[in-house]
Parts: structure tokens; C-alpha cells; sequence
């Protein structure tokens, strides 16, 4: 009997990696770099790197381990029995009022699963439709499209030649979908390309459409990108209320915000809106694009203090030195999410500690974190238009 997250191969891609080490359908995969792998996310994530260690089971039991150097995100050019890798998570309650267990015989399989699995996407199958809402639906989607619509984080491999292309184009054929529209920002344009030139390569007729939506604002060609407004007013308005609160401290205080921006300073240059006059809070921005200096750091600060005993400073989480380690970095090991990118959070408290060490004051630090993309009562005019 197989076991659970047993992940066995069904397909090893011509001329790929996996060919090239021997590895064959009905082999199992283990480990990876010594993790075990729960699901394809996982898989994904661990197989990024330049060099990864593959535990592989052969047929017969035999083990190998094999040591890999490859191109970073360069695809090993399996794919497994189960597209997710694990079991699919569905909801075991036994509601009178299920709409589930209420619908009629005969429709298509997928609407019968009670899915309570957030990995779950179109590549399952799994999908909504807006054609039987009503027009008072359609309008409150304008102001709740995420919690409808749903988000997701998936990676496409490089190699246009991995059989999950040919998944999401029989998927579109399947369900007669002619023009699929792509919501998001530089990730999620990435996808757009990809499936784009997938679909040159089999001269299929699907048009892949990517719609710019990022708070980061720095999509190219676009100006001012739709989410970039509310963001930045959210921005403007809690910087505002924090410079406020810190004013009623009487000895010496420096507050730190950390605001998204990898390598955009868009959003964290929307809190200078927060200033009502010259030399108000915040005092100190720093954004990504200039090269970030402790030292100049310190100095700016205690310039500051000899005009006032309060300082808002407001930092963007992806500033780096001069010679591009991210300020972050100083303090831990930076890990990555499933695009490769590093996860940024941090800068402000290993400032916030910098300051108490140098300074000996009253200090802290604040992450907005989420709060900055999902606040709806902070909405702009513009992007309700959006």
C-alpha cells in the first residue's frame, strides 16, 4: 500500500536533469536537502537553490543521494502522481445547512469536494465564476475582490518544456477559457510572460493578459499602478497618528516604521505626506534606491535631537549598504519565499537596537507589515475606479 506523501514519479522530461542522474518514473523522491517534503510548494521552494542534495528511492529500495549544481530556479524535470503532493485537505464538518451536500447529481466531480484547502487552484480544477451574480454582488466586489477571488504564490518553472504548461493549456481547453487576465505585480507579470510565450510556442489562440496591481508601484510603463494609491494613503495617515502619538514623550525618543519596498521607496516616500510644516515628523526617510550608512545614520539622528526630543523615523525594508547587503541581513539569516525573493522584515528592529546601543534612549521600532496592502477603510478614490 502506498504510503501518504509517498511522492512517485510519473515523468522525467527529455534531456533534463533528472535524466541526465537516471532517475526514472516509479522512482520516489525523499528528501531534499535533507527536509522531507509535504507538497509541491515545499518541493518548489527547496529546489531553487544552485546546489541541493536529492534523496531518491529506487523501485528496488536502493537509496541514492545525489549531490546537484544547476542553475539557480533551473527546473529538475520531474513531475510526481500527485500535482500537489499530499493529501487534499477537505472540510470534515457535517453542516445541516452544507450547500455542498445539497447539490444535485450529475454536475462535474470538483463541486463536490468540500475544499478547505487554501493550496488549492485552478490547476485542480478548482475555479469560480461571476456570470450568476447579481449586479449588487458585482458592486460589493469592488470594495472585497480578494476575499472573493483569493490570492495565490505559485512559481512557474523556467523550462516552458515542464509538463505543468501542458496542464494549464488542456485546462483552458477543457473549460473553453480563450483569454485568461493575470492580477498583480512584478511576480505575478513573470507568470504572465511565461504563459505568454508558452502559448506562442504551441501557437495556441488563449490571450494571457497581465493587469498591473502593486502597492510597491514599480511595474515598468506604469505610473501610478492601482493599490499604489490606497497604500499610500494608508501610509500617510498612520504615520501621521504615530508622529502625533510620539509627541507626548518629554525626553529624547526616536520611533522607527518599516514599510514595504524591497527596491521601490514609492510607499515609504508617501509618509512625508504626513508633515503638516518644515521639520515635522518624520524627520528621517530612507528609501532603497541610496545606498544606506549606519553612521550617517547616527549622525542624522543625533542632528535631530538637538532641535527636537522626538524623532519619526521612516525606513523601507529592503535599504542596503553601499555594497548591497540588505540592512537586514545584519542581524540574522535572511530566507527566501517561493519566488526567490529574500524575506525583508526586520530592518527596523535591528535599527531600533542599533540606536538603544549607540544612543542609550528612549526607542522603537514598527512594522506596518500586511496592514499596509489589506486596511479597505483607507481605500483612494482612483482605485475604487480600478
Amino acid at each position: 500500500m502506498k504510503k501518504k506523501n509517498q511522492h512517485i514519479i510519473n515523468q522525467v522530461a527529455p534531456d533534463s536533469i533528472a535524466e541526465e542522474l537516471e532517475i526514472e518514473v516509479g522512482d520516489i523522491l525523499l528528501e531534499i536537502n535533507g527536509n522531507k517534503i509535504e507538497d509541491i510548494f515545499d518541493y518548489q521552494y527547496y529546489t531553487q537553490d544552485e546546489y541541493i542534495e536529492v534523496l531518491i528511492q529506487k523501485p528496488s529500495g536502493e537509496e541514492w543521494l545525489l549531490e546537484i549544481d544547476k542553475d539557480y530556479d533551473e527546473d529538475l524535470g520531474i513531475t510526481f502522481e500527485n500535482g500537489l503532493m499530499d493529501d487534499y485537505r477537505s472540510c470534515h464538518n457535517k453542516c445541516i445547512f452544507c450547500f455542498i451536500d445539497q447539490m444535485p447529481k450529475g454536475m462535474r466531480e470538483t463541486l463536490y469536494f468540500k475544499d478547505d484547502d487554501s493550496r488549492l487552484s485552478f490547476l485542480q480544477g478548482n475555479y469560480v465564476t461571476l456570470t450568476n451574480m447579481s449586479d449588487e454582488d458585482i458592486e460589493l466586489l469592488k470594495t472585497t475582490p480578494a476575499s472573493y477571488l483569493g490570492s495565490c504564490r505559485f512559481k512557474l518553472p523556467a523550462d516552458l518544456n515542464n509538463n505543468i504548461y501542458n496542464t494549464i493549456f488542456s485546462l483552458f481547453e477543457k473549460y473553453n477559457i480563450m483569454y485568461f487576465l493575470y492580477i498583480g505585480g512584478n511576480d505575478s507579470m513573470d507568470t504572465v510572460a511565461k504563459l505568454s510565450a508558452y502559448a506562442a510556442k504551441i501557437n495556441s489562440p488563449v490571450r494571457i493578459i497581465g493587469v498591473p496591481k502593486t502597492i510597491d508601484n514599480d511595474l515598468v510603463h506604469t505610473d501610478h499602478s492601482p493599490g499604489y494609491g490606497s497604500a499610500a494613503k494608508f501610509v500617510a495617515s498612520v504615520v501621521r497618528d504615530i508622529a502625533l502619538d510620539s509627541g507626548v514623550y518629554k525626553q529624547d525618543s526616536v520611533t522607527i516604521i518599516e514599510i514595504m519596498g524591497r527596491h521601490a521607496g514609492w510607499l515609504t516616500a508617501a509618509s512625508a505626506l504626513a508633515r503638516k510644516f518644515k521639520g515635522d515628523n518624520p524627520i528621517l526617510i530612507y528609501l532603497p534606491e541610496r545606498a544606506f550608512d549606519v553612521e550617517e545614520f547616527i549622525k542624522s539622528i543625533k542632528n535631530a535631537l538637538s532641535y527636537t526630543n522626538n524623532v519619526v523615523i521612516c525606513v523601507s525594508e529592503g535599504i542596503k549598504d553601499s555594497s548591497g547587503r540588505f540592512i537586514c541581513e545584519y542581524e540574522s539569516n535572511v530566507k527566501t519565499d517561493n519566488f526567490g525573493h529574500k524575506m525583508l522584515t526586520g530592518c527596523g528592529k535591528y535599527l531600533e537596537g542599533l540606536v538603544k546601543d549607540r544612543l542609550g534612549i528612549k526607542v522603537r521600532s514598527i512594522e506596518l507589515n500586511v496592514t499596509q496592502r489589506c486596511v479597505s477603510s483607507f481605500i483612494s478614490e482612483m482605485d475604487t475606479i480600478f
